[in-house]
């Protein structure tokens, strides 16, 4: 199983890549491989660590393994940062409440998923759909979107489910109208340019109960291979 997660503000310059695999770790057979392929090995924090490779900038791409059937994954001080919290206690998502109940309400209800905080919601919506982030009134709704949990389910094309959770019903009722608006633009200024993705905007559906605003996506298989192989379904940071 693998999990991953990005930790930073978006657009602050700082975002690090961070990752959890479960399955079964022999650390001498790791070790061994890993002198094979003259990989660097060190220890930290009594966890071992190997050094797969950098970026372009020069940080180093590390996998540590904790346990037999636990390792980390990510550069190299974001992966130190969560060995010493591991091993001495220390802050860590356990203590983020919004993001552990969104987290509590997805994690095993679909074979893919993402919890989103404010900073991240703000920018899916940003990217996903930029005319709702131009629209009067999405200003004002930015620091009131508290958190967002994304469902993706991969059978016969892909079914995906994204619910923010507001601050108010106001905000919800606020956002919705944003959405739709934003959808039935889009729709039409895609029109022939990009026909897949037009199709997607338009068959999308927005719900809104109390605080939480909800949208559904339906794509048939052949539409997401295009969107996939135009790059339509991805979000920077």
């Amino acid at each position: 199983q693998l999990s991953w997660g990005f930790v930073g503000k978006p657009g602050g310059g700082n975002v690090s890549f961070l990752g959890v695999a479960e399955g079964d770790f022999s650390t001498q057979e790791i070790q061994a491989n890993a002198r094979r392929a003259r990989l660097t090995t060190s220890d930290s924090n009594g966890a071992l660590m190997v050094v797969m490779g950098k970026n372009q900038q020069g940080t180093d791409f590390v996998f540590a393994f904790l346990e037999r059937s636990l390792a980390v994954f990510g550069y190299r001080d974001s992966v130190e940062g969560m060995l010493q919290r591991y091993a001495q206690g220390g802050a860590n998502l356990a203590d983020n409440a919004a993001l552990r109940d969104v987290i509590n309400d997805v994690n095993g209800k679909a074979p893919v998923w993402m919890a989103l905080d404010n900073p991240y919601t703000v920018l899916a919506i940003q990217q996903m759909l930029p005319e709702a982030a131009r629209l009067p009134g999405f200003d004002t709704l930015t620091g009131r979107l508290q958190s967002t949990s994304v469902r993706v389910t991969l059978q016969n094309g892909l079914q995906g489910l994204a619910a923010v959770n507001c601050a108010s019903s106001a905000d919800a009722a606020l956002l919705s109208t944003l959405v739709q608006a934003a959808l039935t633009y889009q729709s039409y200024q895609l029109g022939d340019k990009n026909p897949e993705l037009a199709r997607a905007v338009q068959a999308a559906t927005v719900n809104r109960t109390g605080e939480r605003f909800e949208m559904n996506v339906n794509i048939p298989d052949q539409d997401l291979v295009a969107l996939l192989q135009k790059n339509n379904l991805t979000i920077s940071f």
